[in-house]
């Protein structure tokens, strides 16, 4: 994750100014699952909501563990992801 944000949201917060908290977090997660979806393979979304990235990696994993989806490829990604 984007720890440069996450950190600087969590310094915001402890002085008070939570919208901006919110907005460095927020922009962590959506910085996160893109990557995610990017190391799967997947195209680039261009949206900010993160509600639909959540969505997508969603089906895509569903997919990816179906029986002849491709479950190859997610393990590969779950391992790097572990390195």
């Amino acid at each position: 994750m984007k720890l440069s944000r996450l950190l600087k949201a969590r310094a915001l917060r402890y002085r008070g100014f939570y919208d901006l908290a919110a907005f460095h977090a927020e922009q962590a997660v959506q910085l996160y699952l893109k990557g995610v979806l990017a190391r799967l393979g997947l195209e680039d979304r261009r949206t900010h909501e993160v509600r639909e990235l959540f969505s997508d990696l969603f089906m895509n994993l569903t997919y990816l563990e179906r029986p002849g989806g491709g479950g190859g490829r997610l393990r590969q990604v779950a391992e790097a992801a572990a390195r």
